[in-house]
């Protein structure tokens, strides 16, 4: 299910987390160099695109957490570290529908409307009971 490019409109999305409400910057330039120097390998140099595979991978949740964390606008709430928000995601009951939710802001994050994330949820869930049958 690829996304061309002029299909993007990237925009600011939402979060929840243990009942406060964030919000995750658009995936702009710079988020697009981040993804290139955090996921790129020599044999897979597009780090969006890599990052986009991950993201669609409903196993993945480190990708997931990663792009949550680095589009937080509010990092100050988990004293500006990494390791206080995958805490504070760790301590949750649902951690799978928390991390379809953040899947959701992220795709949001890149710009993709909302015919094509009830595409790609139908797809996660398709996977989903895919998975469950085996």
């Amino acid at each position: 299910m690829p996304i061309a490019y002029h299909e993007l409109k990237p925009q600011e999305s939402q979060i929840q987390l243990n009942e406060v409400n964030f919000i995750l910057r658009p995936f702009d330039l710079s988020a697009q160099v981040w993804a290139y120097n955090h996921f790129a390998t020599p044999e897979k140099p597009n780090g969006v695109e890599i990052l986009s595979e991950r993201i669609q991978d409903i196993n993945d949740f480190g990708a997931v957490l990663d792009t949550t964390w680095h589009l937080l606008k509010d990092k100050a709430h988990f004293h500006n570290n990494q390791d206080n928000f995958n805490r504070a995601v760790d301590t949750l009951k649902h951690k799978y529908s928390k991390a379809m939710e953040f899947r959701q802001a992220i795709v949001q994050c890149l710009g993709v409307s909302q015919p094509k994330l009830d595409e790609i949820q139908g797809d996660i869930e398709l996977k989903k009971s895919l998975t469950a049958d085996v």
